[in-house]
């Protein structure tokens, strides 16, 4: 078993077990849990999904982050943070506490936190690798190409030529303005 022993995996089976024994009517909002996540190698079997509301669903995965450790732990806790940030805040309600611990968890397990994964990103990306002069060629022509696709934008790196009058025209328009009042004129 993948599980650990404890009693987080007690809650997390008794919600699960509960969950297989209860029929909810068509006015409750209910979701699909795999009883085994998918990450760590759970199928989409009938055994293996249950029926769960929206706070059992929240609760099993949040369990799931304290009945696991190693890999199988980052796996449930960037579910988890996944979970919370997908554009439904209004579907999970989370208290100060629990926030707090799972942005906690979540920070150390974010490989964009972790310097060594940092490096590894940049050694397989380009960055800082020499082009060809027939690549650097082909880039200046893509670019070109690519030129009329920005007509109507307003600046100068996309072809468009702002004139000193303009910028005189814009500059006196800013003049007054600060970011905290949007627009308004200062007296």
């Amino acid at each position: 078993m993948i599980f650990i022993d404890n009693k987080y995996t007690k809650l997390y089976y008794n919600i699960v077990n509960k969950a297989q024994s209860t029929t909810y009517g068509e006015d409750v909002y209910t979701e699909s849990h795999h009883i085994v996540p998918s990450a760590l190698g759970g199928d989409n079997s009938k055994d293996n999904i249950v029926t769960v509301t929206g706070q059992q669903h929240f609760i099993c995965h949040w369990l799931l982050t304290k009945m696991l450790m190693g890999e199988n732990k980052h796996k449930m806790i960037f579910g988890l943070n996944r979970m919370l940030n997908v554009g439904q805040k209004e579907r999970y309600k989370v208290t100060g506490r629990k926030y707090q611990l799972l942005k906690a968890q979540w920070a150390k397990v974010n490989p964009f936190n972790d310097k060594e994964w940092q490096a590894k990103q940049r050694k397989n990306h380009h960055l800082g690798k020499k082009r060809s002069e027939e690549t650097k060629r082909k880039l200046r022509e893509a670019w070109a190409r690519n030129r009329e696709a920005r007509v109507g934008v307003n600046h100068p790196r996309y072809g468009a030529v702002i004139t000193e009058e303009h910028k005189k025209k814009q500059s006196k328009a800013m003049k007054g303005r600060t970011p905290w009042n949007k627009g308004l004129k200062l007296k």
